[in-house]
């Protein structure tokens, strides 16, 4: 039979950026076509929220750190695609990811990370440009809607507005590579920001 096409979009974007609420948006977007939607959720807060605490840690223990963030996001994101692989012929299928594999490099140095890519045996090509589809980098709130963030950050965020874009940055320069990627912005409210998501997928799965 004619091999199937499994979707895979990854979100990204610095902090308080809206991906969590917009994640689920677009699940019920396209499940509401008809679509077979699986959320990969983000690895990073699974392993940190397991009591890693960055600020104690050594330089061996970072590295130990992000290799366990990649390996739970390609375990996750690899399962998902086998579900999909084993679903009915003709069922239209999506992996929508909570971040991506090169998030993991915006939060260690280069050695660290070229060390993580070999233990998993990933290049920059097979972890970025080849792995997803579409990349979606939704910039922070603490660039252009601070007082969203200002609010945000009372309860939930550590950084500072500055950190937070400085991070978005950095986020975006490690997916920058991706023929696909798509920056959106805080020129609309958040409702219209999830709209230009949701479009922008529409654009990627054709």
């Amino acid at each position: 039979g004619k091999q199937r096409k499994v979707y895979k979009v990854a979100l990204t974007g610095g902090p308080c950026a809206g991906k969590t609420s917009s994640l689920t948006s677009i699940a019920d977007y396209f499940r509401g076509l008809g679509w077979r939607v699986y959320v990969a959720k983000e690895s990073a807060s699974i392993v940190l929220g397991g009591g890693v605490n960055f600020a104690n840690l050594n330089s061996e223990q970072i590295f130990e750190v992000q290799l366990a963030i990649v390996r739970n996001m390609m375990t996750l994101e690899s399962s998902y695609e086998a579900i999909c692989m084993a679903s009915d012929q003709g069922e239209k299928c999506m992996v929508v990811c909570d971040r991506g594999i090169m998030d993991a490099s915006v939060y260690c140095d280069h050695a660290t990370w070229m060390r993580v890519m070999e233990s998993v045996g990933l290049d920059h090509s097979s972890a970025c440009d080849a792995r997803y589809d579409g990349v979606l980098h939704l910039v922070t709130a603490a660039d252009g809607a601070e007082e969203h963030y200002n609010l945000v950050r009372r309860w939930v965020r550590t950084e500072t507005a500055d950190q937070a874009r400085h991070l978005d940055k950095k986020t975006h320069s490690a997916w920058r590579s991706h023929p696909w990627l798509t920056f959106i912005d805080n020129s609309t409210d958040f409702n219209n920001k999830v709209k230009r998501a949701v479009a922008a997928i529409c654009g990627i799965v054709g």
